[in-house]
């Protein structure tokens, strides 16, 4: 350990460095408020429309694409860049669990 260069070793602290402000702003992201989270439960515990999540969507700041494939429809979080399919078809409704995960995810990790 005692040969390690010393431009190696700056280099080294700076990695960690940025790796702990990374995994701070995670989980800084990621505390929800326990109200938010109760409320969300008790509008999404009802069938619900792939519509109403990309509104959500984006009011919590997130990007809503459109494309081809199976789920024609992502949400991106550009802070992130994470990409969440959202199953959007033909106006029928989501399944319960479904919803609620994608809701989370939403408010979990908002991209304002």
């Amino acid at each position: 350990m005692e040969n390690i260069p010393d431009e190696v070793r700056a280099y080294q602290q700076q990695y960690w460095q940025e790796q702990k402000a990374k995994k701070a702003a995670g989980e800084a992201n990621k505390k929800i408020n326990p109200k938010e989270q109760a409320r969300l439960h008790a509008k999404f515990r009802k069938p619900i429309k792939a519509r109403e999540l990309e509104s959500l969507a984006v009011q919590y700041g997130w990007v809503v694409e459109t494309g081809n494939g199976n789920h024609g429809v992502h949400l991106v979080n550009p802070v992130t860049g994470y990409r969440q399919p959202l199953p959007a078809h033909a106006g029928r409704d989501l399944a319960t669990g479904t919803g609620i995960a994608i809701a989370n995810r939403i408010v979990q990790s908002p991209a304002l």
